[in-house]
């Protein structure tokens, strides 16, 4: 009498079959996971789209927020007292602001009472006499209460400084649109030297230094207000 030999089936390698809640589970993951790919796709194409919607100038102030500035110490120190006006070197200079919309460029004095210019033009001349006058009061009024809710933006003076020795300025509008709310904001590539920088007003340049900054102005019904001052990275040396 023949025996039959029995296999037995080895439990390890058995394989039992997906029951239905399994099978549903498997199925929620998988469309989670397509679902997140698919929203990382969006997120990147919508960053994508968002950046190269924005003005070659509006993409500089993104690229410079990360750069950092220097910050150097400075051989003049401050003097509070001194009458910038006095200085005959910095009477010889170019203290004239030049300003550039498109095809047309004007000279304004800083101190012309006499002209009516355009707005733009005007806010500027007021901000740079401020500056050079070393009217901080003044000066801070410049800035929509946004600015310094922004930290991209470039760091303000916290404190009164003197008055300052700047020449050779340039403005020059790049960009001008309106917003969702209607409101007019308007882009300015702008530029100065120091004579004699003591560093209370910026610390990132020295004499004879350009670092240009990118200004964007808000135009409201109370005026013209600066919501952002981003630097650009490069130093032209004269």
């Amino acid at each position: 009498m023949k025996m039959k030999k029995v296999t037995q089936k080895n439990p390890s390698t058995h394989k039992e079959p997906l029951t239905q809640e399994k099978k549903k589970l498997l199925r929620r993951v998988i469309v989670l996971l397509i679902v997140f790919v698919l929203l990382l796709i969006a997120v990147a194409a919508v960053r994508f789209a968002w950046n190269h919607t924005k003005s070659p100038l509006e993409q500089e102030y993104l690229a410079a927020a990360n750069e950092p500035l220097p910050a150097y110490s400075y051989i003049f120190e401050p003097d509070f007292e001194e009458d910038i006006f006095q200085d005959e070197t910095y009477l010889r200079r170019d203290r004239d602001m030049i300003f550039t919309s498109g095809a047309q460029t004007i000279r304004v004095a800083l101190d012309d009472t006499e002209h009516v210019f355009a707005e733009d033009i005007t806010f500027f001349q007021q901000y740079f006499s401020a500056v050079v006058n070393g009217d901080y009061e003044t000066y801070v009024s410049f800035f929509d209460d946004s600015y310094a809710n922004n930290e991209d933006n470039m760091r303000l003076p916290t404190e009164p400084f003197t008055m300052q020795k700047i020449y050779d300025i340039s403005v020059e509008m790049k960009s001008s649109s309106y917003n969702e709310n209607g409101i007019q904001e308007a882009y300015y590539l702008v530029s100065y030297k120091f004579q004699d920088n003591n560093g209370t007003f910026r610390n990132d340049v020295r004499d004879g230094q350009i670092r240009p900054l990118a200004f964007q102005v808000c135009f409201y019904n109370d005026g013209p207000l600066i919501t952002q001052i981003r630097p650009h990275v490069s130093i032209v040396v004269s």
